[in-house]
């Protein structure tokens, strides 16, 4: 855990408001283009980080520092996508994740957002068709940069499961991009 992450959470935990939106300023555009590279749809993306961050206000007060913060957090983020995404397709609302959005960073012209270097097209389309396990190994792995470790943390799943996931992701994707690379070859 950083520095600043212990000092925004020991204020918030000493009853200072004032450290809990540190630490969300802090943390809101990760969580921002986490929730997007899962959801691939900006408005849904926005709607989980706040939610998200709801339950990090619910839940800072019992959070011990066993796990790393960004571990713990992303770990809520992924809970609330799941969360979101089960509910999408109950209400037969699902779309397809591929499109425009997946190829530009969430909110790239709002400052208080940092934007993120995204994938070029072919690669975004082929993460966003992922099946949502292979997609969410793959988003918190080179995404977002955690280490296996982390990513099985964070999923609840043992290492060698995640490491597992990778391959197939992946290789999926490999698959995947072959395809349209002899699409596109093929094409007038």
């Amino acid at each position: 855990m950083s520095e600043n992450d212990a000092e925004f959470i020991r204020r918030f935990k000493n009853g200072d408001a004032a450290g809990f939106a540190d630490l969300v300023r802090e943390w809101e555009a990760s969580v921002l283009n986490l929730a997007f590279r899962m959801t691939g749809r900006i408005e849904d993306a926005e709607d989980i980080r706040q939610l998200s961050f709801l339950r990090v206000h619910r839940g800072l007060a019992t959070y011990d520092g066993n796990a790393g913060f960004s571990t713990w957090l992303h770990r809520i983020v992924i809970n609330v996508c799941r969360d979101h995404l089960r509910a999408r397709r109950a209400d037969h609302r699902r779309r397809a994740i591929v499109g425009s959005n997946m190829m530009r960073s969430p909110n790239q012209n709002d400052p208080r957002v940092k934007a993120e270097e995204t994938s070029s097209p072919p690669v975004a389309e082929a993460v966003a068709a992922l099946p949502g396990d292979l997609r969410e190994v793959i988003v918190l792995r080179h995404y977002c940069g955690h280490s296996f470790v982390q990513v099985a943390e964070i999923l609840g799943e043992p290492a060698s499961t995640v490491k597992s996931r990778a391959l197939r992701a992946l290789q999926t994707l490999r698959e995947a991009l072959e395809k349209s690379a002899g699409k596109e070859s093929k094409s007038p």
